[in-house]
């Protein structure tokens, strides 16, 4: 079976993609997009949503080109690190960012920013 060996029986592998479906579809990949939905207003929901769907299918592609040309380089130690090092770039992001959208009311820090830019736009007008 694989890397392996024939000492594993058939059900461990197909109860680990029958996890990772279920997890998919359940969790982060279901709900992927409602985090990009609560994070614009509603003037640019639709291309800030279009924009995450984008990205991930640009990386879905990359993903799968990349995948064979970093293991034929590399081997399957070197390609297994480079699939671990890209989810853990994204939780140091995620632990950084600290933004939560639950709750926001994302049409009020627009205009908060808007006036704010307003009012440092009339500053540098008296100074000038």
């Amino acid at each position: 079976m694989g890397l392996t060996g024939d000492t594993h029986f058939i059900a461990l592998p197909i109860l680990f993609i029958a996890l990772f479906i279920f997890g998919q579809s359940f969790g982060p990949g279901a709900q992927g997009m409602t985090m990009a939905t609560l994070s614009y207003p509603t003037e640019l929901r639709g291309l800030g949503s279009g924009w995450g769907q984008g990205t991930t299918r640009i990386g879905s592609i990359l993903g799968f080109y990349l995948f064979p040309v970093v293991l034929s380089i590399g081997g399957i130690y070197t390609t297994f690190l480079v699939l671990t090092i890209v989810p853990v770039i994204g939780l140091i992001a995620t632990i950084l960012i600290k933004w939560e959208p639950i709750g926001t009311d994302v049409e009020k820090e627009e205009e908060q920013e808007f006036e704010s830019d307003k009012s440092f736009s009339k500053k540098s007008e008296v100074y000038h």
